[in-house]
């Protein structure tokens, strides 16, 4: 029915998209070097990545866009009330919206959810010392939010530590699989 290209020279992908309950697009994107969306710019050097979700309505027009350096996102849903939530993994320091989230480990996972118009609801970051990212999210009919990824490290959501499992080989923890599920606010 239609098709709309965002690009430039560096290297960009697509993480996920999604339908609204009005017809509108949300896509995930994430760029290798500069990008620009709607008029909001990153420079992710060449060095850092950016991502973008961005939402289209029916016309193709971009209705709003959020985008954060040194972001990667891997994962977006939709809940019942067309919240968008969004995660991936990061390293530094980010604002989502809702304040600076500072990394413990070379990467930690994070979880925003945006409302319908793009606005922050909130966001927290979770992880160890390590390497830690959620590859998937997903809402419940209750609101809560369901994350599946990977760490290499010890780290909790706030309820029992996860200790990621020795590798005899390395003598180092090994990646570990983790699912999770947190309320409607972000908690454990």
């Amino acid at each position: 029915l239609w098709s709309k290209r965002f690009g430039n020279q560096f290297h960009q992908e697509a993480w996920g998209a999604a339908i609204d309950s009005t017809g509108r697009a949300i896509a995930a994107i994430t760029s290798y070097g500069p990008f620009v969306v709607a008029g909001a710019s990153s420079d992710g050097g060449g060095t850092s990545n950016s991502s973008s979700v961005l939402a289209l309505d029916v016309a193709r027009d971009v209705v709003w866009s959020r985008t954060w350096t040194g972001v990667q996102i891997t994962s977006i849903a939709l809940d019942a009330s067309d919240r968008v939530l969004v995660t991936g993994q990061f390293g530094g320091a980010v604002d989502f919206g809702g304040g600076l989230l500072t990394s413990a480990g070379r990467t930690d996972l994070f979880v925003v959810v945006l409302d319908s118009g793009g606005g922050h609801r909130w966001s927290k970051r979770f992880g160890g010392t390590g390497r830690s990212a959620a590859m998937a999210i997903a809402p419940d009919g209750g609101g809560n939010v369901l994350l599946a990824g990977m760490s290499d490290d010890s780290f909790d959501f706030g309820g029992a530590t996860l200790v990621s499992a020795l590798d005899p080989d390395r003598f180092s923890p090994s990646s570990d699989v983790f699912v999770a599920k947190l309320d409607a606010g972000g908690n454990h």
